[in-house]
């Protein structure tokens, strides 16, 4: 089990040598930036530093226990220490190298603070992982497992492809020894961290448990009591000291005899006074509690009350909507009903008409076709009263113009790629040009609806020109479309008008779209273009001053040593004037 000292000791053997070897991260390979150190420290230490965590996670699992922390941080330690150390180094060597060499300086700030953000998130990671472990299952934890390894992989080879290579074989210039060693200490400082925390716990041997609350309440009332009663001792104590040298109080010896013992009458009575006193503070203690007691319970159970008046109240609010609500239902029933018997009457008086005419037609004929007939007449007619009770004939509203000659007037209109959505009911059609809606009208009971695209130029022209009939549709989304409403009779001109733009405004919208996405896809490039000019102009005018830096160094140089020269021939030949003057002087 994980008390074994082999099995700990193993685990923490693997996970330090994991740690050192991510410290030759941050160990440079000279000035260049190449394909070698790229190999060691971006493809073979992941390898190693893989295939150790690999082995270290094996043994986790041969004898797993969630509750230990040691366990659970030993198990990703070696691939979160290298990345870590990966992050700060490559920070470390894209401010080696100038920044804007290889991307933007916004993508390059970009890059930065996600590299830090990730480092110090991974940081963190490692520091909860084994309590989020410890509320997960085995089977949970082998999934954490591998998408880690996956996040590995997938991690390396997009540093690889999008930050290392662009940095290959690039010169880095700031090479000072200062700038080295300020990395190494960082990183160095970083994977201690991360080590101390693996030390301590394979030092302590630190385990989740799970305690008892009220043990540990109880745990903590007895130190309290402990704590108080020790605090009372020292006070009484001192107050007996201070007494017996404030007021000059010598102690009282107690003579202890065989078989009993001396006590003072007077401080009898008194201890005797205070007991009594005690007592009686004790009882009225305990009756003030067992008030407080009532007091709680009494106050528990009108929050009880007050929660059952609430939820009933709300119930009540509930049963008059549902009163009101059916109440206005059988108003609304009632008013069919006396509805229908009126149309019912009518009908009788109607069929009372009808019945009286067949009879003054058939009395021309004889009697036994007439009695034929009536019998026949009558039958019908209760079948259609029959019919009638059974259902009431539904009223169709009237439109002028009506909803199918808009429907056949929009399909009649051309042109490319259209279609028609028809749904099952048959009172809704939407017209296509592609997959993009540009006209859907709907008819109801009531009214029938137009909704219709127009140009972004026209929307506030017809908002104004039409008022109240016209106004901006809710759907559908990501196009200009309005809606017009016709409850009875609208102009159709103005309706035909409204359908026949649709579909030029959609394909307009359409056209404009595209023509927008160009010139935006136009305008990156040429700022693409025009940053990597800007880069050469850059790299070009480095170029000018350093070979201007060069030549007037040169010059500089030229004209010093002109002067020396100069400076020496003009000493010279004021020492042969002063030798000429001398020896003048030595003839003379």
């Amino acid at each position: 089990m994980n008390d074994n000292k082999t099995y700990r000791k193993s685990l923490f053997i693997l996970a330090t040598i994991a740690v050192g070897l991510n410290l030759l991260m941050f160990i440079p390979f000279g000035k260049n930036f190449g394909s070698t150190e790229v190999l060691v420290k971006f493809i073979l230490l992941p390898i190693v530093v893989a295939a150790l965590n690999i082995i270290i996670t094996l043994k986790k699992f041969s004898e797993y226990r969630p509750t230990s922390r040691f366990q659970s941080f030993s198990s990703y330690l070696p691939i979160c220490s290298y990345l870590v150390a990966s992050f700060i180094y490559i920070i470390f060597m894209v401010n080696r190298a100038e920044p804007t060499i290889a991307f933007s300086y916004s993508n390059y700030i970009f890059l930065m603070i996600g590299f830090a953000t990730l480092a110090v998130g991974i940081i963190c990671l490692s520091y909860i992982m084994d309590k989020v472990n410890l509320s997960l299952s085995k089977n949970q934890v082998n999934v954490i497992d591998i998408l880690m390894y996956v996040a590995f992989v997938l991690d390396i080879i997009l540093m690889r492809v999008f930050v290392l290579d662009a940095y290959i074989n690039i010169t880095l210039n700031n090479s000072s020894a200062l700038n080295i060693i300020f990395g190494i200490v960082i990183g160095a400082a970083v994977l201690y961290l991360l080590f101390s925390r693996l030390f301590r716990f394979y030092r302590t041997n630190e385990e989740f448990v799970v305690r008892d609350k009220n043990e540990l309440i109880e745990k903590w009332c007895s130190k309290r009591d402990e704590a108080y009663s020790n605090a009372e001792l020292v006070i009484l104590y001192s107050l007996h000291n201070y007494a017996k040298e404030r007021f000059n109080v010598e102690e009282k010896k107690v003579n202890v005899q065989e078989g009993y013992i001396n006590v003072n009458s007077e401080e009898l009575s008194k201890l005797k006074e205070k007991y009594k006193e005690l007592k009686t503070s004790k009882s009225l203690a305990d009756a003030k509690h067992q008030k407080m007691k009532a007091e709680y319970i009494a106050l528990q159970n009108k929050v009880k009350l007050d929660v059952a008046k609430t939820e009933l109240e709300g119930l009540e609010k509930q049963f008059e909507i549902l009163n009101a609500s059916i109440t206005e239902e059988n108003a609304r029933l009632e008013d069919d009903i006396k509805q229908y018997e009126e149309e019912k009457k009518l009908f009788d008086e109607k069929l009372e008409q009808l019945e009286k005419e067949k009879a003054a037609l058939l009395a021309e004929l004889n009697f036994e076709s007439i009695e034929q007939a009536r019998e026949k007449e009558r039958q019908e007619a209760e079948a259609k009263v029959a019919s009638a009770t059974v259902a009431r004939p539904k009223i169709e509203k009237i439109f002028k113009p009506s909803y199918e000659e808009m429907v056949s007037y929009a399909q009649s209109l051309e042109g490319e790629n259209l279609s028609v959505v028809v749904n099952p009911a048959g009172n809704q059609h939407k017209f296509l040009v592609g997959k993009k809606p540009y006209l859907v009208m709907q008819k109801t009971s009531s009214d029938y609806r137009v909704t219709f695209c127009v140009n972004e130029e026209d929307i506030l022209g017809y908002l104004r020109n039409y008022p109240g009939e016209i106004s901006v549709a809710k759907s559908p989304k990501g196009g200009n479309f309005l809606k017009i409403s016709n409850t009875g009779e609208l102009d159709e001109e103005l309706l035909k008008k409204l359908i026949s733009e649709a579909l030029p405004a959609e394909l307009n919208a359409e056209k404009n779209a595209l023509l927008a996405k160009e010139a935006e896809k136009q305008a990156k490039l040429e700022a693409k273009e025009q940053e990597k000019r800007n880069r050469e102009l850059l790299r070009e005018a480095e170029r000018i001053v350093a070979k201007a830096k060069r030549e007037e160094e040169k010059a500089a140089l030229k004209a010093k040593k002109e002067a020396e020269k100069q400076a020496a021939k003009l000493a010279a030949q004021k020492m042969k004037e002063e030798s000429d003057n001398n020896s003048e002087e030595n003839v003379a």
